[in-house]
């Protein structure tokens, strides 16, 4: 899938020009072992880095984004692809509020390739902090998988965290974002 190909292509290459950065959002979310659709990669670094990111991966075919930033703590968004085949990224800086993100940020093996995630903790405490509702769901997901999907046992076994594990889920958001954009489209075509 487009969506996950360029997270993983774009990741390489930040890493390959030894720039820091950590996956943060709904992908961190995925890697942590919960999937949703999300049409964006939040890609948190110092704002040092943020410009020489940017040139990176607009080698691989990025374009700065006019649309509204989001989160609006993004300080540069760009995006590839259109439709169902686009790929935002939101560069976000660390700031002095979630220092602690970036401090505990932990590596992951995506298929054959080592990825920089936020701390599940982390995660949840960048999610309390933003204020957004639309993150609770998130929260209640990582703190506690039962008390969110009646159809999981009462004591779920946490995620499976293997490098395939992993990419299965990010294929499967992937996928996921690939059917909601659809369904959007033939919801305006049918008006």
């Amino acid at each position: 899938m487009i969506f996950k190909d360029d997270m993983l292509a774009v990741t390489n290459a930040l890493q390959q020009q030894h720039i820091d950065y950590s996956v943060c959002g709904a992908v961190a979310l995925a890697i942590h072992g919960f999937v949703r659709a999300t049409p964006g990669v939040d890609l948190l670094m110092p704002l040092s880095a943020i410009e020489a990111a940017g040139n990176v991966v607009s080698n691989l075919g990025f374009l700065q984004s006019n649309e509204k930033r989001r989160p609006a703590i993004a300080v540069l968004s760009m995006s590839k692809g259109c439709n169902s085949e686009r790929t935002t990224l939101h560069f976000l800086e660390v700031t002095p509020m979630i220092q602690s993100a970036w401090d505990s940020r932990t590596w992951f093996n995506v298929d054959d390739q080592r990825c920089c995630v936020v701390s599940r903790d982390e995660l949840i405490h960048m999610k309390q902090s933003s204020g957004r509702r639309s993150d609770d769901a998130d929260i209640q997901r990582l703190i506690d998988p039962a008390s969110h999907d009646p159809f999981l046992p009462e004591n779920p076994a946490p995620p499976v965290m293997t490098a395939k594990a992993i990419g299965d889920r990010l294929e499967m958001q992937s996928q996921l974002l690939a059917l909601c954009l659809t369904l959007g489209n033939s919801k305006l075509a049918v008006r």
